[in-house]
């Protein structure tokens, strides 16, 4: 049977009192502290964006650690679905050039997970905050 467990995608280093439906209120561009996925299948992003204030874009990107310098680097994978790499120039993590206003439930799927470590990177171009939160769902099929 498979084990699945949720992760915060979100949550910023140094960050406390954060559990899985706190969302983010952020002013700048940003990452979010590294989300460990050794011996994992599958994983599925689901983000929603509940309020934004000015005009602008933000846009979401997967980096990947490189486990012998500890830097991250533009995940190459690809989008399960779609097919489309997750960090392409027209793209990102939810395949938009950036969102514009409030939405819910834009998912993207990590299929198979070959890193070990990510993190969700953040541009905000524009707007003066983004609320936000973006939710894991981590899949090992061994269970």
């Amino acid at each position: 049977m498979a084990a699945k467990r949720i992760l915060n995608g979100g949550q910023v280093l140094g960050v406390t009192g954060v559990n899985l439906a706190t969302l983010n209120a952020q002013t700048t561009s940003g990452n979010s502290q590294e989300i460990y996925l050794t011996s994992v299948d599958t994983v599925r992003f689901y983000l929603d964006i509940t309020a934004v204030s000015g005009s602008g874009t933000i846009k979401f990107e997967l980096d990947e650690r490189n486990p012998q310098t500890g830097s991250f680097f533009a995940c190459s994978d690809k989008d399960a679905v779609s097919g489309t790499a997750l960090n392409s120039a027209t793209g990102g993590i939810f395949n938009t050039t950036g969102f514009t206003g409030t939405t819910s439930n834009v998912l993207s799927t990590l299929d198979p997970c070959y890193g070990e470590a990510y993190q969700v990177k953040w541009t905000i171009s524009g707007f003066t905050s983004v609320t936000f939160g973006i939710s894991l769902l981590v899949n090992d099929r061994n269970g």
